[in-house]
């Protein structure tokens, strides 16, 4: 570039940027082996994912066959594609079940409560085989506020039963439940647009699990954008182009009770805040705005979008052991970027970064960290990782990255040599 900036091109000054491609030239979009297709090959206006978000082929209502639902929280308010309205049970000494037909499951259910509050132990019936998601949901489960959302994967058949368990402190809701990523709603009703909002400008690499997505807010909190992948985000990063707001981060290893909680780079700690991604995570198809940061009102802003590739980036979380001889994390690649934070209020959650290309030889401990401002440091290598062919070792146990044991942390990370044919041959991040 020709930029004369202290910030960027300050003499004899040393710098390191990071740089990811999705589809190519701006509104082109990677959809087969062969190269790009033009925009309109890929739906990204308002309402055309409806059909690849919503089942809407039942009256799922009609097999409702729990206990009395609460006045103004019938059965329908779970099956019109409205994450904030919902069935509800007064009693807590009660259960909901719903038994369903003519829906077959080919891998994952998810059901949701009440945004914001606990969902208590769910139990499916699928091919005849009882699965219980938590725990056997005739167990009261205590607390108001946690997880939103409970999900079982590897399932299939004929999904005969939903049943939401009870908590000793409210009532139980259910706002939705979801089949291998389609909400299911009543054939009669007409559900919230998906997306509710357009893409103005979008680059996608559907091969590369990564897009870049340019939009306008509409300042109403359950939106929703278009991400073009073919599954859904794992890793995700809003810049309001048109304001001061922090950029809003999502990580699907920052919310592990199934909601979305807001991250940042400006800090060094993880939030309890839902509010900009609405606590709903990212689907096969669109990513759920809030308010403020992702969904300012007329508002430019734009969204990068990552989901993990086999052999070419992972999204994840490990659990500290708080030792030196620290943990190995397998990535199935030899990591060219790697980017660590602590979750939850665990300090410091700074975001440490390493890479392949300031620390040529393990190990890596030339230190920088995205939410601070400060020189390299190798930090007296209190922070040493080892890049392996397979996934990186940690070499310490420093707080940031091992703290004490059953810490858990998040990372990012992106192949040196991609096993993945990408753009004939070489990685997407240096």
């Amino acid at each position: 570039g020709n930029s004369t900036s202290t910030n960027t091109s300050s003499n004899s000054s040393k710098y390191v940027a990071w740089t990811w491609k999705a589809g190519g030239n701006k509104n082109t979009f990677n959809v087969d082996d062969v190269g790009y297709a033009n925009a309109s090959d890929v739906n990204m206006s308002a309402s055309s994912l409806n059909s690849a978000t919503y089942n809407t082929s039942n009256r799922w209502s009609d097999d409702y066959a729990g206990a009395s639902l609460s006045t103004g929280y019938e059965i329908t308010k779970a099956f019109d594609g409205n994450r904030t309205t919902t069935a509800r049970v007064e009693a807590t000494q009660t259960a909901m079940s719903v038994a369903l037909t003519n829906i077959t499951v080919i891998d994952k259910i998810e059901v949701r409560g009440e945004r914001g509050y606990i969902t208590p132990y769910v139990e499916v019936t699928v091919g005849g085989t009882t699965h219980q998601i938590g725990g056997d949901p005739d167990t009261l489960i205590t607390g108001s506020a946690g997880t939103t959302s409970r999900i079982i994967t590897g399932v299939s058949g004929a999904l005969t039963n939903v049943k939401v368990g009870r908590v000793n402190s409210g009532r139980t809701y259910l706002s939705q439940i979801i089949v291998d990523g389609k909400i299911l709603v009543d054939d009669n009703i007409t559900p919230p647009n998906a997306p509710s909002i357009a893409a103005t400008g979008a680059s996608v690499g559907t091969k590369q699990g990564f897009s870049i997505i340019k939009y306008d807010g509409n300042g109403t909190a359950g939106s929703s954008i278009p991400h073009g992948l073919l599954q859904s985000p794992e890793f995700v990063i809003v810049k309001d182009t048109d304001d001061t707001d922090n950029w809003q981060i999502y990580h699907k290893g920052g919310s592990p009770d199934g909601g979305a909680k807001l991250l940042k780079f400006t800090g060094d700690q993880a939030t309890t805040n839902d509010g900009p991604w609405h606590d709903t995570p990212p689907s096969s198809t669109t990513i759920t705005l809030g308010g403020g940061g992702t969904n300012d009102s007329s508002n430019t802003h734009i969204c990068y979008a990552w989901h993990s590739v086999p052999g070419l980036q992972k999204f994840d979380d490990y659990v500290a052991n708080g030792n030196a001889d620290g943990n190995f994390i397998e990535l199935g690649f030899r990591p060219a970027i790697l980017w660590i934070k602590a979750t939850g209020s665990y300090s410091p959650g700074n975001w440490f970064v390493h890479d392949a290309e300031r620390d040529k030889f393990n190990p890596t401990a030339g230190s920088l960290q995205l939410d601070r401002s400060q020189v390299e440091d190798n930090l007296g290598g209190a922070y040493s990782v080892d890049f392996l062919s397979n996934g990186f070792k940690l070499r310490h146990d420093g707080n940031g990255e091992n703290g004490a044991s059953g810490n858990t942390y998040i990372y990012c990370a992106w192949a040196e040599a991609p096993t993945v044919d990408l753009f004939g041959g070489g990685a997407n991040a240096r």
